[in-house]
Protein backbone atom coordinates (compact mmCIF):
# COMPACT_ATOMS: atom_id res chain seq x y z
CA UNK A 1 0.00 0.00 0.00
CA UNK A 2 1.47 3.14 -0.84
CA UNK A 3 1.86 6.30 2.03
CA UNK A 4 -1.31 8.33 2.68
CA UNK A 5 0.54 11.74 1.68
CA UNK A 6 -2.01 13.60 3.87
CA UNK A 7 -2.11 14.91 6.80
CA UNK A 8 -5.17 13.66 9.14
CA UNK A 9 -7.05 15.35 11.96
CA UNK A 10 -6.91 12.41 14.08
CA UNK A 11 -4.87 8.86 13.75
CA UNK A 12 -6.85 6.08 15.63
CA UNK A 13 -4.28 3.08 16.84
CA UNK A 14 -6.84 0.45 17.23
CA UNK A 15 -9.58 -1.19 15.09
CA UNK A 16 -11.29 -3.14 18.20
CA UNK A 17 -14.80 -1.36 19.40
CA UNK A 18 -13.76 2.02 20.49
CA UNK A 19 -11.99 2.69 17.37
CA UNK A 20 -14.06 1.35 14.81
CA UNK A 21 -16.89 3.50 16.93
CA UNK A 22 -14.79 6.68 16.55
CA UNK A 23 -14.23 5.99 13.01
CA UNK A 24 -17.66 6.00 12.47
CA UNK A 25 -18.07 9.43 14.43
CA UNK A 26 -15.73 11.11 12.73
CA UNK A 27 -17.36 9.88 8.94
CA UNK A 28 -20.46 11.32 10.69
CA UNK A 29 -19.26 14.36 11.38
CA UNK A 30 -17.01 14.57 8.21
CA UNK A 31 -13.58 14.62 10.21
CA UNK A 32 -10.64 13.32 8.69
CA UNK A 33 -9.09 9.81 9.85
CA UNK A 34 -6.43 7.43 9.31
CA UNK A 35 -7.46 4.34 11.77
CA UNK A 36 -4.50 1.40 12.19
CA UNK A 37 -5.54 -2.16 13.47
CA UNK A 38 -2.44 -4.53 14.87
CA UNK A 39 -4.12 -7.37 13.69
CA UNK A 40 -4.69 -8.44 9.68
CA UNK A 41 -8.18 -7.50 9.64
CA UNK A 42 -11.16 -5.62 11.74
CA UNK A 43 -13.44 -8.83 12.20
CA UNK A 44 -11.44 -10.50 14.69
CA UNK A 45 -12.93 -13.50 16.38
CA UNK A 46 -11.26 -12.79 19.68
CA UNK A 47 -12.96 -11.83 22.92
CA UNK A 48 -15.64 -12.65 24.25
CA UNK A 49 -19.40 -11.56 25.19
CA UNK A 50 -20.05 -7.64 25.28
CA UNK A 51 -22.67 -5.89 27.65
CA UNK A 52 -24.98 -3.33 25.84
CA UNK A 53 -26.82 -0.98 27.98
CA UNK A 54 -28.98 2.27 27.36
CA UNK A 55 -26.76 4.75 27.80
CA UNK A 56 -24.06 2.75 25.06
CA UNK A 57 -26.96 1.83 22.78
CA UNK A 58 -28.74 5.74 22.73
CA UNK A 59 -24.82 6.82 20.97
CA UNK A 60 -24.83 3.46 18.40
CA UNK A 61 -27.95 4.65 17.36
CA UNK A 62 -26.74 7.93 16.26
CA UNK A 63 -24.35 5.93 13.92
CA UNK A 64 -27.02 3.94 12.63
CA UNK A 65 -26.35 0.86 14.45
CA UNK A 66 -28.75 -0.37 16.44
CA UNK A 67 -31.34 -2.09 14.03
CA UNK A 68 -28.73 -4.41 13.29
CA UNK A 69 -27.71 -4.43 17.08
CA UNK A 70 -30.81 -5.95 17.75
CA UNK A 71 -31.42 -8.48 15.12
CA UNK A 72 -28.43 -10.10 16.68
CA UNK A 73 -29.66 -10.30 20.09
CA UNK A 74 -31.84 -10.30 22.09
CA UNK A 75 -32.89 -8.38 25.29
CA UNK A 76 -32.64 -9.15 28.97
CA UNK A 77 -35.55 -9.46 30.71
CA UNK A 78 -35.86 -11.52 33.85
CA UNK A 79 -33.43 -11.36 36.64
CA UNK A 80 -33.16 -14.62 39.18
CA UNK A 81 -30.50 -14.26 42.24
CA UNK A 82 -29.76 -16.85 44.25
CA UNK A 83 -27.96 -17.42 47.99
CA UNK A 84 -25.40 -20.06 48.30
CA UNK A 85 -27.91 -22.84 48.76
CA UNK A 86 -29.44 -22.10 45.64
CA UNK A 87 -32.50 -20.48 46.99
CA UNK A 88 -34.14 -17.88 45.17
CA UNK A 89 -33.99 -14.59 46.94
CA UNK A 90 -35.46 -12.44 44.03
CA UNK A 91 -36.58 -12.37 40.67
CA UNK A 92 -37.18 -9.11 38.72
CA UNK A 93 -38.61 -8.30 35.01
CA UNK A 94 -37.58 -4.89 35.36
CA UNK A 95 -34.54 -5.15 32.54
CA UNK A 96 -37.93 -6.13 30.64
CA UNK A 97 -39.33 -2.75 30.76
CA UNK A 98 -36.23 -0.62 29.26
CA UNK A 99 -36.96 -1.41 25.90
CA UNK A 100 -40.58 0.62 26.11
CA UNK A 101 -39.90 3.34 28.33
CA UNK A 102 -36.13 4.14 28.46
CA UNK A 103 -35.90 3.28 24.77
CA UNK A 104 -33.15 0.90 24.02
CA UNK A 105 -32.78 -2.40 26.01
CA UNK A 106 -30.27 -4.53 28.15
CA UNK A 107 -28.67 -7.14 26.06
CA UNK A 108 -25.93 -9.42 25.30
CA UNK A 109 -23.56 -9.85 22.04
CA UNK A 110 -20.23 -11.70 21.10
CA UNK A 111 -17.58 -9.67 20.28
CA UNK A 112 -17.32 -11.54 17.05
CA UNK A 113 -20.85 -10.37 15.88
CA UNK A 114 -20.36 -6.68 16.73
CA UNK A 115 -17.44 -5.96 15.44
CA UNK A 116 -18.94 -6.90 11.54
CA UNK A 117 -22.12 -5.17 12.06
CA UNK A 118 -19.60 -2.12 12.83
CA UNK A 119 -16.83 -2.66 10.50
CA UNK A 120 -20.14 -2.87 7.37
CA UNK A 121 -20.56 0.93 8.22
CA UNK A 122 -16.99 2.01 7.70
CA UNK A 123 -17.21 3.84 4.13
CA UNK A 124 -13.71 5.58 3.97
CA UNK A 125 -12.14 1.77 4.13
CA UNK A 126 -8.83 3.44 2.12
CA UNK A 127 -8.36 5.21 5.47
CA UNK A 128 -8.21 1.88 7.39
CA UNK A 129 -4.69 -0.05 7.48
CA UNK A 130 -4.34 -3.68 9.10
CA UNK A 131 -1.00 -5.45 10.23
CA UNK A 132 0.18 -2.42 11.31
CA UNK A 133 1.08 -2.06 14.99
CA UNK A 134 2.32 1.61 16.38
CA UNK A 135 5.43 1.22 18.05
CA UNK A 136 6.76 4.72 18.11
CA UNK A 137 4.76 8.58 18.75
CA UNK A 138 6.45 11.26 18.42
CA UNK A 139 4.68 14.81 19.29
CA UNK A 140 6.56 18.04 18.09
CA UNK A 141 4.96 21.66 18.25
CA UNK A 142 2.69 21.54 15.94
CA UNK A 143 1.62 17.88 15.13
CA UNK A 144 2.33 14.20 15.85
CA UNK A 145 3.91 11.90 13.81
CA UNK A 146 3.31 7.90 14.35
CA UNK A 147 5.28 5.25 12.94
CA UNK A 148 3.99 1.66 12.36
CA UNK A 149 5.77 -1.44 12.39
CA UNK A 150 5.23 -2.22 8.73
CA UNK A 151 6.71 1.46 7.60
CA UNK A 152 3.95 3.47 6.68
CA UNK A 153 4.65 7.04 8.57
CA UNK A 154 1.34 9.71 9.54
CA UNK A 155 0.98 12.89 10.62
CA UNK A 156 -2.23 14.41 12.64
CA UNK A 157 -3.33 16.62 14.70
CA UNK A 158 -4.06 14.25 17.25
CA UNK A 159 -3.13 10.40 18.03
CA UNK A 160 -6.24 8.75 19.93
CA UNK A 161 -5.24 5.07 21.44
CA UNK A 162 -7.65 2.97 21.48
CA UNK A 163 -5.52 -0.17 21.45
CA UNK A 164 -6.89 -1.81 24.55
CA UNK A 165 -5.49 -2.73 28.07
CA UNK A 166 -1.88 -3.00 26.77
CA UNK A 167 -2.01 -0.03 25.60
CA UNK A 168 1.11 1.70 22.96
CA UNK A 169 -0.14 5.16 23.31
CA UNK A 170 -1.15 4.59 27.67
CA UNK A 171 2.61 4.40 27.40
CA UNK A 172 3.17 6.79 25.66
CA UNK A 173 1.52 9.00 27.66
CA UNK A 174 2.95 7.54 30.88
CA UNK A 175 6.72 7.65 29.85
CA UNK A 176 5.27 12.09 29.81
CA UNK A 177 4.04 12.13 33.39
CA UNK A 178 5.97 14.24 35.68
CA UNK A 179 6.63 10.25 37.82
CA UNK A 180 6.77 8.12 34.80
CA UNK A 181 4.38 5.15 35.57
CA UNK A 182 3.49 1.92 33.74
CA UNK A 183 0.36 0.08 33.88
CA UNK A 184 1.17 -2.06 37.15
CA UNK A 185 0.86 1.43 38.96
CA UNK A 186 -2.79 1.61 38.24
CA UNK A 187 -4.51 -1.46 37.07
CA UNK A 188 -4.62 -4.49 39.99
CA UNK A 189 -5.97 -8.02 39.75
CA UNK A 190 -7.71 -8.89 43.02
CA UNK A 191 -9.37 -12.00 41.42
CA UNK A 192 -9.85 -14.23 38.59
CA UNK A 193 -13.19 -15.95 36.53
CA UNK A 194 -13.81 -18.48 34.51
CA UNK A 195 -15.39 -16.55 31.04
CA UNK A 196 -16.87 -18.40 29.09
CA UNK A 197 -19.85 -18.89 26.15
CA UNK A 198 -21.72 -21.87 25.62
CA UNK A 199 -24.87 -22.92 23.49
CA UNK A 200 -28.21 -23.26 24.78
CA UNK A 201 -28.40 -25.02 28.05
CA UNK A 202 -31.52 -26.19 30.22
CA UNK A 203 -32.02 -24.33 33.17
CA UNK A 204 -31.46 -20.78 31.80
CA UNK A 205 -33.28 -19.56 28.69
CA UNK A 206 -33.04 -16.57 26.23
CA UNK A 207 -33.31 -13.19 28.06
CA UNK A 208 -32.54 -14.15 31.37
CA UNK A 209 -29.83 -12.95 33.70
CA UNK A 210 -28.95 -15.16 36.73
CA UNK A 211 -26.31 -14.23 39.77
CA UNK A 212 -25.53 -15.96 42.90
CA UNK A 213 -24.40 -14.39 45.78
CA UNK A 214 -22.22 -16.91 47.40
CA UNK A 215 -19.00 -16.19 49.65
CA UNK A 216 -15.51 -16.06 48.04
CA UNK A 217 -16.75 -17.53 44.57
CA UNK A 218 -20.01 -16.29 42.34
CA UNK A 219 -21.67 -17.36 39.34
CA UNK A 220 -22.93 -14.68 36.61
CA UNK A 221 -24.95 -15.67 33.81
CA UNK A 222 -26.85 -13.63 30.58
CA UNK A 223 -28.69 -15.56 27.57
CA UNK A 224 -27.81 -13.89 24.39
CA UNK A 225 -29.45 -13.93 20.51
CA UNK A 226 -30.28 -18.30 20.00
CA UNK A 227 -29.75 -19.08 23.83
CA UNK A 228 -26.34 -18.53 23.62
CA UNK A 229 -25.27 -18.39 27.17
CA UNK A 230 -22.31 -15.73 28.11
CA UNK A 231 -20.95 -17.04 31.58
CA UNK A 232 -18.88 -15.93 34.63
CA UNK A 233 -19.44 -18.57 36.74
CA UNK A 234 -17.65 -21.15 38.78
CA UNK A 235 -19.94 -24.15 40.94
CA UNK A 236 -23.55 -24.70 40.76
CA UNK A 237 -25.81 -21.85 39.37
CA UNK A 238 -29.73 -22.48 40.37
CA UNK A 239 -30.86 -25.91 42.03
CA UNK A 240 -31.23 -27.15 38.74
CA UNK A 241 -28.49 -25.67 36.81
CA UNK A 242 -24.55 -26.46 37.45
CA UNK A 243 -21.92 -24.90 35.79
CA UNK A 244 -20.84 -28.07 34.42
CA UNK A 245 -23.86 -28.10 32.31
CA UNK A 246 -23.22 -24.52 30.92
CA UNK A 247 -19.24 -25.73 30.56
CA UNK A 248 -20.01 -28.51 28.46
CA UNK A 249 -22.05 -26.98 25.92
CA UNK A 250 -19.01 -24.38 25.21
CA UNK A 251 -17.25 -23.05 22.57
CA UNK A 252 -15.65 -20.12 24.57
CA UNK A 253 -13.81 -20.68 28.21
CA UNK A 254 -10.89 -19.09 29.77
CA UNK A 255 -9.57 -18.58 33.00
CA UNK A 256 -8.16 -14.42 33.19
CA UNK A 257 -7.25 -12.39 35.81
CA UNK A 258 -9.80 -9.48 36.50
CA UNK A 259 -7.79 -6.82 35.72
CA UNK A 260 -8.88 -3.16 37.19
CA UNK A 261 -7.93 0.13 37.02
CA UNK A 262 -8.27 3.78 35.91
CA UNK A 263 -5.20 5.04 33.53
CA UNK A 264 -3.61 8.00 36.06
CA UNK A 265 -2.55 9.96 32.44
CA UNK A 266 -5.22 10.24 29.78
CA UNK A 267 -3.17 12.83 27.34
CA UNK A 268 -0.16 14.73 26.44
CA UNK A 269 -0.20 17.73 24.27
CA UNK A 270 -1.50 15.66 21.21
CA UNK A 271 -1.73 12.12 22.54
CA UNK A 272 -4.81 10.45 24.47
CA UNK A 273 -6.69 7.35 25.25
CA UNK A 274 -10.52 6.22 24.81
CA UNK A 275 -11.86 2.53 25.90
CA UNK A 276 -9.61 0.27 27.42
CA UNK A 277 -6.67 1.93 27.35
CA UNK A 278 -8.15 4.23 29.54
CA UNK A 279 -10.68 1.87 31.55
CA UNK A 280 -12.84 -0.98 30.77
CA UNK A 281 -15.94 0.88 31.33
CA UNK A 282 -18.28 2.75 28.84
CA UNK A 283 -16.27 3.37 25.83
CA UNK A 284 -18.69 4.76 23.49
CA UNK A 285 -19.42 7.42 26.10
CA UNK A 286 -15.64 8.28 26.25
CA UNK A 287 -15.35 8.40 22.09
CA UNK A 288 -18.69 10.52 22.33
CA UNK A 289 -16.94 13.12 24.89
CA UNK A 290 -13.70 12.94 22.91
CA UNK A 291 -15.62 14.19 19.50
CA UNK A 292 -18.20 15.92 21.06
CA UNK A 293 -14.33 18.48 22.66
CA UNK A 294 -13.13 18.55 19.33
CA UNK A 295 -16.45 19.68 17.40
CA UNK A 296 -16.20 22.58 19.76
CA UNK A 297 -13.08 23.65 18.63
CA UNK A 298 -13.65 22.93 15.17
CA UNK A 299 -16.37 25.24 15.15
CA UNK A 300 -14.27 28.24 16.64
CA UNK A 301 -12.04 28.53 13.73
CA UNK A 302 -12.28 30.26 10.53
CA UNK A 303 -13.36 27.46 7.07
CA UNK A 304 -9.96 25.72 6.58
CA UNK A 305 -7.76 27.12 9.74
CA UNK A 306 -5.83 24.45 11.52
CA UNK A 307 -6.28 23.99 14.94
CA UNK A 308 -3.53 25.32 17.15
CA UNK A 309 -1.23 23.47 19.48
CA UNK A 310 -3.42 25.75 22.65
CA UNK A 311 -6.62 24.52 20.81
CA UNK A 312 -5.84 20.86 20.63
CA UNK A 313 -4.15 20.97 24.26
CA UNK A 314 -7.34 22.00 25.36
CA UNK A 315 -9.55 19.70 24.00
CA UNK A 316 -7.69 16.48 25.57
CA UNK A 317 -7.24 18.29 28.93
CA UNK A 318 -11.11 18.81 29.23
CA UNK A 319 -12.16 15.79 28.01
CA UNK A 320 -9.94 14.05 30.43
CA UNK A 321 -11.01 16.17 33.27
CA UNK A 322 -14.84 15.09 32.00
CA UNK A 323 -13.59 11.66 31.92
CA UNK A 324 -11.69 10.31 34.36
CA UNK A 325 -14.13 10.90 37.53
CA UNK A 326 -17.13 9.01 35.79
CA UNK A 327 -14.31 6.12 34.87
CA UNK A 328 -13.55 5.89 38.54
CA UNK A 329 -16.73 6.32 39.73
CA UNK A 330 -17.83 3.20 36.97
CA UNK A 331 -15.16 1.19 38.97
CA UNK A 332 -16.24 1.89 42.27
CA UNK A 333 -19.49 0.26 41.55
CA UNK A 334 -18.37 -2.34 39.68
CA UNK A 335 -16.30 -3.31 42.75
CA UNK A 336 -18.95 -2.45 45.07
CA UNK A 337 -21.48 -5.26 42.45
CA UNK A 338 -18.45 -7.62 42.99
CA UNK A 339 -17.95 -7.46 46.83
CA UNK A 340 -21.85 -8.38 47.05
CA UNK A 341 -21.47 -11.34 45.03
CA UNK A 342 -18.88 -12.69 46.82
CA UNK A 343 -20.75 -11.83 50.17
CA UNK A 344 -17.89 -9.81 51.05
CA UNK A 345 -18.52 -8.45 54.92
CA UNK A 346 -19.04 -4.80 54.94
CA UNK A 347 -22.00 -1.66 53.72
CA UNK A 348 -21.28 -2.66 49.74
CA UNK A 349 -23.19 -6.48 50.05
CA UNK A 350 -25.49 -4.49 52.35
CA UNK A 351 -26.72 -2.10 49.62
CA UNK A 352 -27.02 -4.54 46.75
CA UNK A 353 -29.01 -7.10 48.63
CA UNK A 354 -31.20 -4.21 49.74
CA UNK A 355 -31.40 -3.26 46.28
CA UNK A 356 -32.57 -6.99 45.04
CA UNK A 357 -36.05 -6.10 47.41
CA UNK A 358 -36.70 -3.11 45.51
CA UNK A 359 -40.27 -2.66 43.27
CA UNK A 360 -40.07 -2.41 39.93
CA UNK A 361 -40.86 1.34 39.91
CA UNK A 362 -38.10 1.90 42.19
CA UNK A 363 -35.35 0.20 40.35
CA UNK A 364 -36.43 1.73 37.54
CA UNK A 365 -36.28 4.86 38.82
CA UNK A 366 -32.44 4.46 40.19
CA UNK A 367 -31.37 2.78 36.92
CA UNK A 368 -32.77 5.72 34.78
CA UNK A 369 -30.82 8.37 37.10
CA UNK A 370 -27.81 6.42 36.86
CA UNK A 371 -28.13 7.04 33.15
CA UNK A 372 -29.05 10.63 33.45
CA UNK A 373 -26.22 12.20 32.87
CA UNK A 374 -24.98 9.81 30.21
CA UNK A 375 -23.40 11.85 27.22
CA UNK A 376 -23.94 11.29 23.37
CA UNK A 377 -22.86 13.14 19.99
CA UNK A 378 -24.49 16.71 21.03
CA UNK A 379 -23.60 17.29 16.49
CA UNK A 380 -25.34 14.06 15.51
CA UNK A 381 -29.21 14.07 15.63
CA UNK A 382 -30.80 11.39 18.04
CA UNK A 383 -33.38 9.39 16.70
CA UNK A 384 -37.18 9.04 18.43
CA UNK A 385 -35.80 6.16 20.41
CA UNK A 386 -32.65 8.76 21.37
CA UNK A 387 -35.56 11.29 22.46
CA UNK A 388 -37.85 8.68 24.81
CA UNK A 389 -34.20 8.02 26.51
CA UNK A 390 -34.11 11.99 27.13
CA UNK A 391 -37.82 11.95 28.53
CA UNK A 392 -37.40 9.24 30.60
CA UNK A 393 -34.17 10.31 32.46
CA UNK A 394 -36.12 13.89 32.57
CA UNK A 395 -39.25 12.45 34.41
CA UNK A 396 -36.57 10.30 36.61
CA UNK A 397 -35.04 13.76 37.74
CA UNK A 398 -38.47 14.96 38.36
CA UNK A 399 -39.87 12.05 40.08
CA UNK A 400 -36.52 11.97 42.47
CA UNK A 401 -36.82 15.64 43.67
CA UNK A 402 -40.05 15.07 44.06
CA UNK A 403 -39.37 12.74 46.70
CA UNK A 404 -36.36 14.46 47.90
CA UNK A 405 -38.68 17.21 48.74
CA UNK A 406 -41.50 15.12 50.49
CA UNK A 407 -38.16 13.19 52.68
CA UNK A 408 -37.40 16.80 53.73
CA UNK A 409 -40.46 17.99 54.47
CA UNK A 410 -41.42 14.58 56.63
CA UNK A 411 -38.01 14.94 58.43
CA UNK A 412 -38.79 19.06 59.32
CA UNK A 413 -42.18 18.15 60.64
CA UNK A 414 -40.81 15.29 63.12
Amino acid sequence: MAKPAQHYEVIIAGGGIAGVTLALMFEKLDISYFLLEGRDTLESDRGAGIGLQPNGLRILDQLGLVEDIEEATIPLEKWFSYDSEGNLMNDSDAMGQYREKIGYPVAFIERRKLLPIMVRQIQRTECVRTSARVPSIEESGDHVTVTTTDGLSLTADIVVGADGVRSTVRTHIDSKLPEALTADDYISVACSTVYGMSAPTEGIAQGERVAVYRENQTVIGFTGKDGIVFCVAHTQVTPKLKVGEIYKNRFVAVKIGVEEGVAKGWHTDRAVIVGDAACKTTPAESCAVFVNKLMKARKACHPGEKLSSEAVKSILVSYAQERAQPATTALDRSQMVGKALLCTPGPETTLVKDMLKLSNEDWLLRAFMALSAAPYLEDVELTARGHLYNKAVKEAQAEMARRQKVAKEVKEAE
